[in-house]
């Protein structure tokens, strides 16, 4: 790397890199060495294809000086990057697939049945095409207005050139891509920014680290902003609150923790959320970016690591989740899973264990879901996982 630059929360007592404790600072300059290799022995004929994965271990490639103040950034130490074939051990991919990858987000290409979703420059994430099935789940927009009736098996009377989508797809063995699940998140391209929610200040502000962000086709106003970047969010007078479900069976008693609702005390720290920019100021030296006169706040992924406790399923509890949620380490809480046919509408994708009652206690595990907490802290669930995974 190159200059690399780090967006961290401080969960230790001493000021790292310039950041106090206690806080999450982006963009933060820091400075790369030595090298690193990742070794991974397979048998394959010479007329096979296989599927090599690699695993870069961040708790490997950064370290905190002996002063206590510096991060240090290590390509040479013991196994920062790692390789594996593909399937995964314990994977519920069917034969001939190799991988999933989930919740690509851009803006549409159609060229049926292969649908095209190119992200935006500032992600550096690229495009991916794939190819929609008989079985492609076809799921409505997060407002429930686009893609409510599509006709099975044809991904044109779900999404459209032009639109703003997210889209699963699975790497097959022999290198093509095809079309588990894809919605539409926007009948058309408007300046959208999501992120990590890291302060509420008032019912009406809070504060995102950038994750993702979709510009609008034309005369984009967050032209200058980045991943990693923070960015204060002002909503405007009775905002729209949605929940991307993208097709998880959620309960109902949680749904509406934040479906429904048009302020801040709906939100918590941890929250992904997605969040239209309708006006914007940009940053100025000290003084963060911000977004004005947001109208519509849509609830996304949160993608963590805890550590389970006692394995159950469908639902089963955690703790431990990561410091920028606000919580001590103690603080349990429930997540549920959507058991049934892997790959089929409203299930969980596990990945490593067949269901969450195979989970170890000994050994974290990585989840992507939707966080719908109360305003006391109590909901139960807390968690609806759409991925669940532990190697």
């Amino acid at each position: 790397f190159s200059n690399p630059v780090l967006t961290f929360f401080n969960d230790t007592a001493n000021t790292l890199q310039g950041c106090p404790p206690a806080s999450g600072c982006p963009q933060v300059s820091l400075s790369a060495f030595g090298t690193s290799q990742a070794n991974v022995t397979f048998s394959v004929s010479s007329t096979a294809a296989a599927g090599v994965g690699i695993d870069l271990n961040l708790s490997n490639l950064l370290s905190i000086s002996s002063s206590g103040a510096s991060l240090v950034v290590n390509f040479a130490s013991t196994n920062v990057l790692s390789a594996f074939t593909l399937p995964r051990a314990g994977s519920n991919l069917s034969s001939g697939q190799l991988d999933l990858i989930e919740d690509f987000t851009g803006v549409v290409s159609i060229n049926n049945p292969a649908v095209t979703i190119t992200s935006a420059t500032a992600t550096t994430r690229g495009s991916l095409t794939a190819t929609a099935t008989a079985n492609t789940i076809l799921n409505a927009d997060p407002s429930g207005t686009l893609c409510a009736n599509p006709t099975p098996g044809q991904v044109a009377t779900c999404v459209s050139s032009n639109q703003a989508a997210s889209m699963d797809v699975i790497l097959k063995s022999d290198g093509t891509l095809s079309i588990q699940e894809i919605e539409p998140l926007l009948a058309t391209v408007q300046d959208t920014v999501e992120g990590s929610v890291v302060s509420i200040s008032t019912p009406s502000q809070f504060m995102m680290i950038v994750t993702d962000l979709i510009p609008a086709a034309q005369n984009t106003l967050i032209g200058s902003l980045k991943i990693g970047d923070a960015l204060v969010v002002n909503l405007a007078a009775n905002p729209t609150f949605f929940v991307d479900t993208k097709g998880l069976s959620v309960l109902p008693g949680v749904l509406n923790n934040f479906a429904t609702q048009n302020n801040t005390t709906a939100m918590h720290l941890g929250q992904s959320v997605a969040a239209h920019v309708a006006a914007f100021t940009a940053a100025t030296g000290s003084t963060t970016a911000s977004a004005n006169n947001t109208d519509t706040v849509t609830l996304r992924w949160s993608r963590f690591t805890a550590t389970p406790q006692t394995p159950s399923s469908p639902a089963f509890n955690i703790v431990g989740v990561p410091s920028y949620f606000g919580f001590t380490p103690s603080s349990m809480f429930v997540v549920q899973t959507a058991t049934g046919t892997p790959g089929t509408l409203g299930v969980t994708n596990f990945d490593g264990v067949i269901d969450a009652s195979g989970l170890s206690n000994t050994r974290p595990v990585a989840l992507r879901a939707l966080f719908l907490e109360n305003t006391t802290n109590s909901a139960n669930p807390a968690f609806t996982a759409a991925k669940v995974r532990q190697h």
